[in-house]
């Protein structure tokens, strides 16, 4: 039976730590909320949003092999297509101070 040295358990911790900044907690949501007869946006209307950023996302990336959507953006091709202006800038910098979003962090926004 071999020991767990320190070393191994601090970088499982530091592991898991890394990755504690992904999940948030959300308050949920009243069922009679959700079922109430509120009227809101159309599926045909959201239907048409959601073909037109399809429709953007191929084309951002029809000369890029294997990625075809947001979702699958490198980092670098997150900050080729995704600048910042000096305002957003400024708001993310607060909630990395506020929430204390660890670097990894950086590429999820």
């Amino acid at each position: 039976m071999s020991l767990i040295s320190c070393k191994q358990i601090n970088f499982a911790y530091l592991f898991f730590l890394d990755r504690m900044d992904i999940q948030k907690y959300v308050q949920p949501v009243n069922f009679l909320d959700l079922s109430g007869h509120s009227v809101g946006t159309s599926s045909a209307v959201l239907r048409e949003r959601v073909e037109f950023a399809r429709e953007r996302q191929r084309n951002r990336f029809a000369g890029i092999a294997r990625i075809n959507c947001n979702a699958q953006m490198t980092a670098a091709l997150a900050k080729e297509h995704c600048n910042l202006e000096a305002e957003e800038r400024r708001l993310l910098e607060q909630a990395y101070a506020h929430f204390h979003y660890s670097s990894r962090a950086s590429t999820n926004f």
